[in-house]
């Protein structure tokens, strides 16, 4: 039996719809990366949490258009870890 993941979302924000995640899938090792680059970061953490503050405020509870606002932030801290690690195996 396959594992699904319930992504987090914002408890006083009701309407708006959790994804789901097959466990092990390319988008649920970038959740975890990406939840994990959060917790080990204070900085990055608050910069998340102004863009999901700002998503609210601009998008009310569309969840396409909620996850769009939030996308390149999330790539962006993604692609940076990619970096990192690619920078740390040739050296």
């Amino acid at each position: 039996m396959k594992k699904i993941f319930l992504s987090s979302s914002f408890a006083h924000v009701k309407s708006l719809f959790p994804d789901f995640i097959n466990e092990g899938s390319k988008t649920h090792v970038q959740a975890i990366l990406f939840r994990d680059s959060l917790r080990i970061d204070a900085k990055l953490c608050r910069k998340y949490e102004r863009i999901k503050n700002g998503a609210i405020k601009n998008t009310g509870t569309e969840p396409k258009a909620y996850n769009d606002f939030k996308s390149n932030f999330i790539r962006d801290v993604i692609e940076l870890h990619n970096q990192k690690q690619n920078s740390d195996v040739n050296e």
